[in-house]
């Protein structure tokens, strides 16, 4: 697998590997769920909200949020 990584033909997300010419698609709610986190944490500068805070603030599990953190970076 690291050759078909570094030769481009799959790429990780985390620790998801992949076709490269794939695309992630997200649902409504994860896209919803990517602006606010990305929100919160551009409007809270050098104290951004914890991973908890965010969890509570949308609403949302900690593996649905981390799903959309992984896809974000």
């Amino acid at each position: 697998m690291t050759h078909l990584v570094s030769s481009g033909e799959l790429v990780t997300t985390g620790s998801n590997p992949g076709p490269a010419d794939a695309q992630v698609q997200l649902t409504k709610a994860q896209r919803a769920a990517r602006d606010t986190l990305l929100e919160q944490v551009q409007a809270a500068a050098l104290t951004p909200p914890t991973f908890k805070e965010l969890c509570e603030s949308l609403g949302q599990s900690r593996d649905q949020i981390a799903g959309v953190v992984v896809l974000v970076r």
